[in-house]
């Protein structure tokens, strides 16, 4: 049950229901507290027990308007959840997988911390390389830290995956590598527009892409010098998901003046 709610509250969030996402996080909090106690005789239990003490500090950080609710529950401690996530990926049976997922997640999205990153998106995709979607999150992983030799061969696999949710995260890194490493300003637009334009039949899964996207429109626009078409793709990152390396690359052109 603590999962179930816990994923629900995962879901609403990214659909910018927050009242509905805290509800579910109230749901799963009364077994978060039963959970935490048997942690340390079921390793099961570190999992989501590490995932909500990270959420329940970051949450409130992204979405500042939930802050009067979060007197309901108890405090939690981020890297303390960092920690527990991961002794979840060490020790963990049934929730291992989930565990590596999800630390690798948080130490790009939110953490900046991309050789972090790396390390468990890498790992796991030495134990589980059929794992499409923790391919996917190495991809990303190693695009932020500018690894994209490593990248190119990973990237051009996806192109064979029959989901359309990881023909759209193609389109993503291929425009990625376009922009970053070929300096090729043309074929990284085209290949944003079609993240967008593929991603319009998907949204509830493919926020997250389409932020990436536009994030990029951004910075390719930066390189054009055309300043108010940056800011504007920027903002419609921010209004899509909350990576912190977005908010500081508006951040950084807002103080540039331009």
């Amino acid at each position: 049950a603590l999962s179930a709610y816990g994923y629900r509250a995962q879901y609403y969030s990214h659909q910018g229901a927050v009242l509905k996402a805290v509800g579910e996080g109230k749901k799963a909090y009364k077994y978060y507290k039963k959970g935490k106690e048997f942690k340390e005789e079921h390793n099961e239990f570190y999992f989501m027990t590490g995932l909500f003490n990270y959420y329940i500090e970051q949450y409130p950080e992204n979405h500042p308007i939930i802050k009067p609710m979060m007197g309901f529950f108890e405090k939690g401690n981020k890297e303390e959840g960092l920690a527990q996530l991961d002794y979840a990926s060490k020790h963990a049976l049934f929730t291992q997988g989930s565990a590596y997922m999800y630390i690798s997640y948080l130490y790009t999205k939110f953490e900046s911390n991309y050789e972090k990153s790396i390390y468990y998106t890498g790992k796991f995709h030495k134990m589980n390389p059929k794992n499409t979607l923790n391919k996917s999150n190495y991809i990303l992983a190693l695009l932020f830290n500018k690894n994209y030799e490593v990248a190119l061969p990973y990237i051009n696999s996806l192109k064979k995956e029959q989901s359309e949710f990881f023909l759209i995260a193609y389109h993503l890194y291929n425009g990625w590598y376009a922009l970053e490493k070929n300096k090729d300003l043309k074929t990284a637009l085209t290949q944003f527009e079609i993240v967008e334009l593929l991603a319009q039949k998907n949204k509830d899964i493919t926020t997250d892409f389409v932020a990436l996207a536009n994030y990029k429109r951004a910075q390719a626009y930066e390189e054009l010098k055309l300043y108010d078409d940056a800011k504007n793709f920027y903002k419609l990152a921010l209004n899509e998901s909350s990576f912190e390396e977005i908010k500081n690359a508006y951040k950084e052109l807002q103080e540039n003046k331009r």
